[in-house]
């Protein structure tokens, strides 16, 4: 496996494990993909055809019922062994505070444990 633009891994916030449906529909195109781990300052998503990296996308989260908009950037890509692309990390951007305290809630509510990684 390997990684376009490899993300900076000092984490600012608690990151889930989390299987939740994202997708995004513009009027250039629709796409979507699960997550595979979600904070409250980003999200993995598994693809096969993820946006382009600098992409900047409104995009829809649905956890358990509940969902939100918000505006999201393409950070980087990872590739399978075959350089095929797998997924890709984007970063939330442009969070009113409304947005956060729900993204928040929604993360508390989903009944997982954050993943806790060594410095």
């Amino acid at each position: 496996m390997s990684v376009s633009k490899v993300p900076n891994d000092t984490r600012h916030t608690l990151r889930y494990p989390l299987e939740a449906d994202i997708d995004t529909d513009s009027q250039s195109n629709f796409w979507s993909g699960f997550t595979e781990n979600i904070s409250e300052g980003g999200v993995f998503v598994s693809s096969t055809n993820p946006p382009e990296i600098g992409d900047c996308l409104p995009v829809r989260i649905s956890i358990q019922g509940d969902s939100m908009m918000v505006k999201a950037i393409v950070r980087w890509h990872r590739h399978n062994e075959q350089g095929e692309a797998t997924g890709c990390g984007m970063q939330f951007v442009e969070l009113d505070e409304a947005q956060i305290t729900h993204l928040s809630t929604m993360l508390r509510n989903s009944g997982q444990t954050p993943l806790l990684y060594e410095p």
